[in-house]
């Protein structure tokens, strides 16, 4: 009997919540800065292959679906001087984009740029709604005057701000490196939206994806914890977990006793 509680409490010790977190990278970074334990290695879908006007868009990630535009580098966007994708003013689309994974992945990494508050993401599993990221937060995040990375270093939230490859340009949007690490659950489809309306478009570029245990660099910015969806996938597994953390108090009692 002391066997089986053993057991019990051994299984409660390895249960772990479903989360989906939001980071920023450190100011500047215009690419993925996660690693990943294990030797897993991410991939990335840099838009330097394509250009002008697309319905479907094969990719290095996943197929993308929706009117989407690839073009030169410009103020608004363009990681490192490249190519880079856009929907909502600029193809005078306000439709969202679906991007279909080659594979479940548990991270994906974006260039956020030219960024505002219209612009939002959504995580599927199987059809089903996990997470939607407002990029609206991050914009709150940014309206302060400092924020405090993982290892407590602070940076002025003004160095989010102006395009890093020409700092006199777009002064007045952010440019950042988004990263959504999901932990104890996966996602294979990703829907990026625009609220609906051409006043604006989500320019974005760089698109890492990987499924692994994410390192994330102290240097990171903590954005939040996504609200997940319910119901979700494994939910009656994260119920039984709950009454199995319930039941972890009364085992550990027993074997103290």
């Amino acid at each position: 009997m002391r066997r089986a509680v053993l057991v019990i409490a051994m299984f409660c010790g390895s249960l772990q919540a479903s989360q989906i977190a939001v980071y920023l990278s450190a100011p500047s970074s215009e690419s993925s800065t996660v690693t990943f334990s294990g030797g897993v290695t991410s991939t990335t879908e840099t838009f330097n292959s394509g250009s002008g006007r697309y319905s479907s868009y094969t990719s290095a990630i996943g197929t993308y679906t929706g009117p989407i535009l690839i073009q030169a580098a410009d103020q608004y966007g363009g990681a490192n001087g490249s190519n880079y994708m856009v929907f909502g003013a600029q193809n005078s689309s306000s439709a969202p984009v679906t991007l279909t994974l080659n594979a479940p992945a548990d991270y994906f990494g974006f260039w956020w740029s030219a960024g505002d508050a219209n612009n939002g993401i959504t995580l599927y599993s199987s059809g089903t709604k996990l997470a939607h990221l407002s990029t609206a937060d991050i914009s709150n995040l940014l309206s302060g005057q400092k924020v405090t990375a993982l290892n407590g270093q602070q940076y002025n939230s003004s160095q989010y701000y102006c395009n890093p490859n020409n700092t006199s340009q777009d002064c007045s949007e952010p440019f950042a490196y988004v990263n959504l690490v999901a932990t104890g659950l996966t996602f294979d489809t990703i829907v990026f939206d625009n609220s609906n309306t051409t006043g604006t478009g989500f320019e974005s570029d760089n698109h890492t994806v990987a499924n692994g245990t994410a390192i994330v660099p102290t240097t990171s910015v903590t954005v939040e914890n996504l609200v997940l969806a319910t119901p979700e996938p494994g939910t009656t597994v994260l119920l039984l977990s709950a009454l199995g953390l319930l039941g972890c108090g009364r085992v550990r009692r027993k074997l103290g006793a």
